[in-house]
């Protein structure tokens, strides 16, 4: 019992940081980045990365991406494949690599 306290307490800790949303975007990039996965696996990943970078900017300072459900449908709808393997990489190798 006193192991799944302490694990609660690290995880909520944690949760709290500032760059928790950050960090969890970009694990979300790795397996979206996965040519493994199905389709959509990845764009699930994706879609879950760039909601969770959004809520970090909130975050961090209170700006955020405007129309993300937008991207979101042009992403999901209006993308053939080629074309959302070049998204995820440019998504996922450009500012959240930079930075962390």
């Amino acid at each position: 019992m006193a192991v799944v306290i302490g694990a609660l307490l690290r995880l909520s800790t944690q949760v709290i940081k500032k760059e928790f949303r950050f960090y969890l975007a970009k694990g979300y990039c790795i397996v979206a980045s996965k040519k493994g996965e199905s389709d959509l696996d990845r764009m699930k990943y994706l879609l879950s990365s760039l909601d969770s970078y959004n809520k970090y900017l909130l975050r961090k300072i209170k700006f955020g991406i405007k129309n993300i459900n937008k991207i979101y449908s042009d992403i999901i709808i209006h993308t053939d494949e080629k074309k959302k393997d070049e998204i995820i990489s440019l998504i996922c190798h450009s500012p959240l690599e930079k930075i962390g």
